[in-house]
């Protein structure tokens, strides 16, 4: 059975660069910091280290599911960098 998630990536103090989705542990795999992802991602990644980088994990009944939070989390950070907490 295919898991659903969606994931943020945070540099060490939290902050968050990265707001994705995923299925089935790819997040686990050493290459998933590298594979696909753009230039501002891998300088910030290579800035701190793979190890350093905060992985949150947020389970997901659907796929469907996954792609409304995934939407759901990226709104809430852009309120937060645009101060309508």
């Amino acid at each position: 059975m295919t898991e659903f998630y969606t994931y943020i990536h945070c540099r060490p103090d939290g902050t968050p660069f990265y707001i994705g989705k995923g299925c089935d542990k790819w997040y686990r795999r050493s290459h998933a910091f590298h594979i696909g992802r753009s230039a501002h991602h891998k300088n910030i990644v290579a800035k701190y280290g793979k190890e350093n980088i905060l992985v949150y994990v947020f389970p997901c009944e659907s796929e469907q599911q996954a792609f409304s939070d995934e939407i759901q989390q990226i709104k809430a950070e852009c309120d937060k960098i645009n101060g309508e907490f």
